[in-house]
């Protein structure tokens, strides 16, 4: 038996707003964990300041 349009555009329909919601949470996640490596680095004076004065501790980078 040959399913109908309307249980294709109902399952399209549910299949979009999965998806949806699942691009919606990805995107808060990462904003969160964007603001959570900010606050981290924030004493250090950003993360690329922080890992080149890692890299001048530890003798890897030498400035002249």
């Amino acid at each position: 038996m040959p399913r109908s349009s309307l249980d294709k555009s109902a399952y399209y329909r549910n299949y979009y707003q999965l998806k949806k919601e699942l691009i919606k949470a990805k995107y808060y996640e990462k904003k969160e964990q964007k603001q959570r490596e900010e606050e981290m680095y924030e004493p250090y004076g950003g993360e690329s300041q922080y890992y080149k004065n890692s890299l001048i501790n530890s003798g890897f980078l030498i400035i002249k």
